[in-house]
């Protein structure tokens, strides 16, 4: 993980923070397995549930996706994992079921997507990973994702959301919302990783994060590797949410602007590589 840190130069950010307690990071995902030693005595709740979040099949791909997502961002150092902002409150939003057998990550219907998006920003998230692919069943629904991803821009909540691993090239209708940032993977050597999909508005609105074989928790006790572009969305979230730590009063759409240095003059369908120690600066020199 450390190589992959100073890629996007995250270790310099996190040399100044670990995250505050009171930056809500809304993780709309599998069920998170709490109960990992990695993620023991991380801050996490689970939307609309009282007590810890625990898997009831921890082999289920909801259930693993969940739990290794969650330790990329409040990994608490246990089994030497090491989450990007372990000091924030994770919220958890599940919207796999945690009994689905292991294989390829299950699509949900976006009108499910929608109302986990109004959900966390009624619960006072900073920011939403979204780490999902949104099945193409019910485009009916997905004006409702246009109006909740509005109404998080509106209450200042930012959505970052993974571009999918197809190796697809085109237009993709939820990244044409411009409050989404949509996160690509990258190589170890920060080129694009050409399974992700690319296309006009992630190019120009997106950013690239490592994801190639990526450690972190393997439930419901384990450690293991994964990769692709909802690993690679975790690194940009947990970027949001110490930048977040160190300018609590600053606005969303300020915060987003240091994200993706704006003004920028991007015109690719490849967007640029994530670079923390950039934002930081960007925010030192306002």
């Amino acid at each position: 993980m450390q190589s992959a840190f100073e890629l996007v130069h995250l270790d310099r950010l996190m040399a100044k923070t670990r995250g505050r307690p009171e930056v809500r990071v809304g993780l709309i995902d599998g069920v998170v397995e709490a109960g990992h030693p990695a993620l023991r005595g991380a801050r996490i709740e689970t939307h609309g549930e009282a007590g810890k979040s625990r898997c009831r099949v921890s082999s289920s791909i909801g259930c693993r996706h969940g739990t290794f997502i969650a330790s990329l961002l409040v990994g608490t150092g246990e089994l030497g994992i090491h989450g990007i902002c372990p000091e924030v409150t994770l919220v958890s939003l599940p919207v796999f079921s945690d009994q689905l057998p292991s294989g390829s990550m299950p699509s949900v219907k976006p009108e499910t997507v929608a109302d986990a998006i109004h959900k966390l920003v009624d619960a006072g998230t900073d920011v939403i990973n979204l780490s999902v692919g949104i099945s193409a069943g019910s485009l009916r629904h997905v004006p409702d994702v246009f109006d909740a991803c509005a109404r998080a821009q509106e209450k200042g909540t930012l959505i970052v959301a993974a571009t999918g691993n197809q190796g697809r090239v085109g237009p993709v209708r939820l990244f044409s919302h411009e409050w989404v940032i949509p996160v690509a993977s990258c190589l170890p050597d920060g080129a694009v990783d050409l399974r992700s999909n690319l296309g006009p508005s992630i190019g120009r609105r997106g950013l690239c994060a490592p994801s190639n074989a990526i450690r972190g928790a393997a439930a419901p006790d384990g450690v293991g590797r994964m990769e692709g572009s909802s690993i690679a969305t975790a690194f940009v979230t947990g970027t949001i949410a110490l930048l977040r730590s160190l300018h609590p009063q600053l606005p969303a759409g300020s915060l987003r602007n240091a994200l993706l240095l704006e003004p920028r003059r991007w015109r690719s369908i490849v967007p640029p590589l994530l670079d923390a120690g950039k934002s930081l600066d960007y925010l030192g020199t306002r």
